[in-house]
């Protein structure tokens, strides 16, 4: 087995442990009884958890970026289609990476949990910015909106919800506030009678003003 493969089975286990008990709870010993293999050979790989921790994260921020820059990308798909494809990848990223596993890396390795605020923080406005961008070219969304409020609007109701802190608190699972998001944010509250009745009150206040 080449050295690659021994440090993907060392960073595969570590996942499946950080992920099922929880960053702090989890030793290298317990890592390495798991591999069976001796504590020695992890250290050798991995000189302390947290760089450990570290590589998991990067493994797994880079295969979420993937596919979701992969879907971005692709020009050919129906938007419609594209969006909630991109919720269900995000979906199942927070649903891997919880709400009480950011909390854990955050007090017990901080130095990391400011990596994944990183990489949230830097990546989802690019994302956003370019659907937003696709949606007023492909005529899905109004040419008469201001785009970079939308914006500014989509990137901080998901960083409003999906805060560690607060998903924990909320009886609602990542999957279910992002298909809200998603739903609420695209087609709105109002029902049909609802927006004739703005429409008629907006033309009203309009024809008052005069």
């Amino acid at each position: 087995m080449s050295d690659l493969d021994t440090r993907n089975r060392i960073v595969d286990k570590a996942s499946e442990h950080f992920l099922k008990f929880g960053f702090s709870r989890v030793t290298m010993s317990d890592i390495a009884t798991e591999l069976g293999m001796s504590k020695k050979t992890v250290y050798t790989y991995f000189p302390s958890k947290e760089d450990l921790l570290a590589a998991m994260m990067d493994g797994m921020h880079q295969e979420i970026a993937g596919k979701i820059d992969s879907l971005v990308a692709d020009q050919d798909m129906d938007f419609i289609q594209k969006i909630l494809l991109l919720l269900d990848a995000s979906a199942e990223y927070h649903t891997k990476i919880n709400s009480h596993f950011l909390l854990d890396i955050q007090k017990s390795a901080p130095e990391i949990g400011k990596i994944c605020d990183k990489f949230r923080g830097e990546h989802l406005p690019t994302v956003v910015s370019r659907l937003v961008e696709e949606g007023i070219q492909k005529n899905i969304f109004r040419k008469d909106i201001d785009k970079e409020l939308v914006i500014l609007m989509y990137i901080g109701a998901f960083q409003f919800l999906l805060q560690p802190e607060r998903l924990s608190q909320l009886p609602f699972t990542a999957r279910q506030i992002l298909q809200a998001i998603g739903k609420i944010m695209l087609e709105g509250i109002l029902t049909v009678d609802g927006r004739d009745r703005m429409a008629f009150l907006g033309d009203e206040t309009i024809l008052m003003t005069y």
